[in-house]
């Protein structure tokens, strides 16, 4: 590889001004090292200051249960911003795997997460429930309607996935293969869930 395709700083350092950071990136970029570059992890002010000072690329959070990054990721769209969206399957939740006995080990991230709660799995359960109704109308799997709700919409331009095995890999790619079993999800805007 002859240059670095995507550069994000990953976390804010409040220590130093995000131009000066910005700007090295900038000269990177210029001597033909980088391709684009941005930030993940800032708050809206933050992301706000890095568009400013040229970042063209956000990482933000986004699927049916973490929707709190929509305005951050909308107003990347305003700026021609790309955003890459982590999370859309909400660690597994998505994927219609989980459910309110499914438990986790202390190394397991997923045992502090708020949406694997306990007081969370009434609102979970009823929006798991929806995603299957509408997984099995269209005939794909839950997650694939749990990705293509995050692709919807109109600011998001990549959708950053997991996979554990090939099976996983292959049921999100078809939804972008040209598959016609999933033309009708993939013609479907995920906003009525």
């Amino acid at each position: 590889m002859e240059r670095i395709p995507i550069y994000l700083i990953h976390w804010p350092n409040d220590d130093t001004p995000i131009e000066e950071t910005l700007g090295a990136l900038e000269q990177q970029r210029l001597a033909g090292k980088i391709g684009v570059y941005g930030v993940s992890n800032f708050s809206a002010a933050q992301l706000s200051d890095a568009i400013q000072a040229g970042g063209r690329v956000a990482e933000l959070p986004l699927n049916l249960l973490s929707r709190d990054a929509e305005p951050d990721i909308s107003f990347c769209g305003e700026h021609d911003v790309s955003v890459l969206a982590y999370g859309p399957y909400a660690q597994g939740l998505l994927c219609g795997r989980y459910s309110r006995v499914s438990r986790f080990e202390e190394n397991d991230r997923r045992h502090r997460l708020p949406h694997f709660a306990e007081a969370a799995w009434d609102a979970n359960e009823v929006l798991l429930e929806r995603l299957k109704v509408l997984a099995n109308q269209h005939g794909v799997k839950e997650a694939q309607v749990a990705l293509q709700w995050v692709m919807s919409h109109p600011s998001v331009t990549c959708a950053l996935v997991g996979a554990r095995n090939r099976q996983q890999l292959q049921n999100t790619l078809s939804l972008f293969a040209g598959d016609p079993s999933h033309s009708s999800v993939q013609n479907w805007d995920g906003r009525g869930l």
